[in-house]
């Protein structure tokens, strides 16, 4: 079991994602202004994920890795990425900077 977050201190899990969220950004070319714009949230919500210091929910990372046009697991660390590809899911960042949707998951599941 993974320890809660210590006072002052991000948990390693939320850092991971936090730079691999601004690695990612960075290789599409997008600010932290641009993403922010597109997910719904400030450019400083952007930097409080990117360095470990807000979690990001699955929800927004799964608006995130659709926005980047990444799979979700090119954000999860390696030693948890590494279960999702023994049920033969894609976890290479080779292979999950090429997922494309037709029509993005959450454009086909909006409400209204």
């Amino acid at each position: 079991m993974t320890k809660r977050k210590t006072k002052g201190k991000p948990n390693k899990i939320d850092l991971a994602i936090g730079v691999n969220i601004a690695r990612l950004r960075r290789l599409r070319g997008y600010s932290q202004e641009r993403l922010g714009k597109e997910v719904g949230v400030t450019f400083q919500q952007i930097q409080k994920y990117e360095s470990g210091r807000n979690r990001v929910s699955v929800s927004r990372l799964c608006l995130i890795a659709e926005v980047l046009e990444f799979r979700l697991a090119a954000f999860v660390p390696d030693r948890f990425a590494s279960i999702a590809s023994k049920s033969g899911h894609q976890t290479s960042l080779e292979k999950a900077s090429s997922f494309k949707t037709s029509q993005p998951f959450f454009k086909r599941h909006a409400r209204g």
